[in-house]
């Protein structure tokens, strides 16, 4: 019987659910030939008995039962030791650590790995020194699970080994995480790691500096991620412009709107979409002459950001996208011009209700627009398309205007049934 930790977990919570142990009577201590019946049907052919009894062993409180599963560990099937490592999780006492920590040496790398993610949950001191000789394994899995584990103790002879493995692309958003929780600590070797050869290495650096400087703000990671604009890999400089538009880092507004300018540049779109985010004013001229570009990602992010911006004087460029062949950018400049409260959203708004766009962000931008928003709508009730329609009577409903009224009755005969549905509702 072999699955993953995740596996495991579900496959306990829904046999101790449905066959009633959790919360129970039955989690009342047993005698021991009755927790030894349970080890016995772990060998079970039946798999549901194999479950039910690995569910019971996990979820009794019973400490003969952590005895009989410690005593597992030693069994010859490497799948049950497993099993059982993954079982101990919830019992924190002294037992149930000490035989963790000898399942380190087990000679199967799976289990040694669910050793040391194991005890990781248990934030137990005595765990640092077994963890750390881990970190000398043999196995990547078990190095890297024993690094995870130790991070949360900030101890700084954890980072070389994650350092190592951020250059690994399966385990790099694992690795970056770590090296964030180790936090401070950790920051000179991750900010060396970013100057690495490796595309990969630099990627798994960047991220892990992110990471950082969410745990702590007044590390300089922003100054590493403004050189990063100029890293020759695209991932690197993703992660840079992203999170330099997060931190509302005011020193990027030049270089962003030097990439967004730079018709060959890549990333323009992100760069508009940070600009956006750190709002400084000084983007808006760049933005607008960005709203004729013939990249529609560009167009809608540069849309996008003009909102955020409040940039009133975008608004007769922004109107103009309305016959744009595209409709998420037509969509984008609605939302935009409802932001700056340009009352010519509305009409943009409610001709996008046919197309197949997220209709909540629609209602929302076309709630910010008021009651100009109500007579475009009744227009959309009684002319729109077949896929407007109900939408129309929805938002109607939802204005609360008493001009919708009228309109919303008479559509209760209308011949299409979606529509005569969509009005009744609305009407409460």
């Amino acid at each position: 019987m072999r699955i993953s930790r995740s596996g495991f977990l579900s496959t306990v919570v829904v046999a101790a659910t449905m066959l009633g142990i959790a919360g129970s009577s039955a989690l009342a201590a047993k005698p021991a030939h009755d927790i030894d019946h349970y080890v016995q049907q772990l060998r079970s052919p039946d798999p549901s008995k194999r479950d039910y009894a690995m569910a019971y062993l996990t979820a009794t409180p019973d400490p003969q039962a952590t005895t009989a599963l410690t005593g597992l560990l030693k069994d010859p099937a490497p799948g049950l030791r497993t099993e059982a490592v993954y079982a101990l999780r919830d019992r924190e006492d002294a037992t149930a650590v000490e035989a963790l920590i000898e399942a380190l040496k087990d000679d199967e790398a799976s289990v040694r790995a669910a050793a040391a993610s194991v005890l990781g949950v248990f934030h137990d001191p005595r765990t640092i020194e077994p963890l750390l000789a881990a970190l000398a394994d043999e196995d990547r899995g078990v190095r890297l699970a024993a690094a995870e584990a130790i991070a949360p103790f900030e101890d700084p002879r954890a980072i070389p080994g994650l350092v190592a493995a951020l250059g690994d692309d399966d385990d790099r958003d694992r690795v970056a995480a770590a090296l964030g929780r180790i936090g401070r600590p950790a920051f000179e070797a991750t900010l060396a790691a970013l100057q690495d050869p490796d595309d990969a290495v630099r990627r798994g650096a960047a991220e892990a500096l992110t990471q950082m400087a969410r745990k702590h703000r007044d590390l300089p990671v922003a100054d590493a991620l403004l050189a990063a604009l100029d890293d020759p890999d695209d991932q690197v400089r993703r992660k840079a412009i992203w999170y330099l538009g997060w931190l509302k880092e005011l020193r990027a507004v030049e270089p962003l709107l030097a990439i967004v300018a730079n018709r060959k540049a890549e990333l323009r779109a992100l760069a508009a979409s940070a600009l956006g985010t750190i709002g400084d004013p000084r983007a808006t001229s760049t933005l607008i002459w960005a709203l004729k570009d013939d990249d529609n990602h560009l167009v809608r992010d540069a849309a996008e950001a003009l909102g955020k911006l409040k940039a009133t004087e975008a608004a007769d460029a922004l109107l103009g996208l309305s016959r744009h062949d595209d409709p998420k950018v037509r969509e984008a400049a609605g939302i935009a011009l409802a932001e700056l409260g340009d009352p010519r959203a509305a009409a943009m708004l409610v001709g996008l209700l046919g197309e197949e766009l997220m209709e909540s962000d629609i209602s929302r931008a076309l709630g910010r627009v008021g009651t100009t928003a109500v007579q475009p709508l009744i227009v959309a009730l009684g002319s729109g398309s077949p896929e407007a329609r109900p939408r129309a009577a929805s938002l109607l409903g939802q204005s609360g205007d008493a001009r919708a009224l009228g309109p919303l009755i008479a559509a209760l005969r209308d011949p299409d049934a979606e529509v005569r549905a969509a009005a009744a509702s609305a009407l409460g």
